[in-house]
């Protein structure tokens, strides 16, 4: 089945995000794993708002909110955070991965974690000690 125009434009569009968004990702892990080997295990807040160039361009991995995406990233966040005071019963499972609660059951907010887990590759998490 031959595409239109505009379906082919918007499969291009598509896939030049996906490999941004990878490119992007690629590289806060490659910066992660030089603030670890500088820093240790436990990076401050500090250090993961400052984040790293990227063309010039500052990415940070961490932003006011719990769910966040910088803006050189076109459709899922990069990192999600929690903290001990929180407004949403978060917790760690068994497997120590985190059990995020958001925005509740909106599949269309942005924030949806169901959303973000269908369309994102890999993100950032982390907890905050304070």
């Amino acid at each position: 089945q031959r595409l239109s125009k505009d379906q082919a434009r918007s499969r291009a569009i598509e896939m030049l995000d996906q490999t941004h968004d990878a490119r992007v990702r690629t590289a806060a892990f490659e910066w992660l794993s030089e603030q670890v080997s500088r820093h240790g295990d436990a990076l401050s807040r500090d250090i993961l708002a400052k984040g790293f160039l990227l063309d010039g361009e500052r990415v940070p991995l961490v932003g006011p909110q719990g769910i966040f995406e910088p803006k050189v990233l076109r459709k899922v966040p990069l990192s999600i955070t929690t903290a001990p005071e929180r407004p949403y019963p978060d917790t760690f499972g068994p497997d120590g991965l985190l059990r995020y609660r958001y925005r509740g059951t909106d599949r269309n907010h942005p924030h949806n974690l169901i959303r973000i887990y269908e369309e994102a590759d890999v993100q950032v998490s982390g907890t905050s000690n304070a």
